[in-house]
């Protein structure tokens, strides 16, 4: 029981990890549409510059569409480990005051 307890913490410790660094791409990703979307100027031709800036709001914006969508999800991941984490202490708790119980009687 205590295994496959573990087995769900790490599993859900893995989720977090993996959506922190989603969430930290995002925000390069956010980052770095800005930039291209303020540092049109280095393109010399017009039409480029117009490009570049439409690419870059585009990304600005699907960026902090995926990471508002996000937030939510890593939230939940949080709040199902610390879940996790005190059911396993609880049911380790249990288990150690009954076994205290046992040593006691004998």
């Amino acid at each position: 029981m205590i295994r496959r307890d573990t087995a769900a913490v790490r599993a859900i410790a893995l989720r977090i990890t993996r959506s922190l660094i989603t969430t930290a791409l995002l925000l390069w990703t956010i980052c770095s549409g800005v930039e291209i979307a303020t540092k049109t100027r280095r393109y010399i031709d017009y039409e480029y510059s117009q490009w570049a800036f439409h690419v870059g709001v585009v990304t600005t914006f699907f960026g902090f569409l995926f990471l508002t969508l996000g937030i939510p999800i890593l939230a939940d991941l949080f709040l199902k480990l610390t879940e996790q984490m005190q059911q396993q202490e609880e049911e380790n708790g249990t288990h150690q005051g009954s076994n205290l119980k046992a040593d006691k009687s004998v």
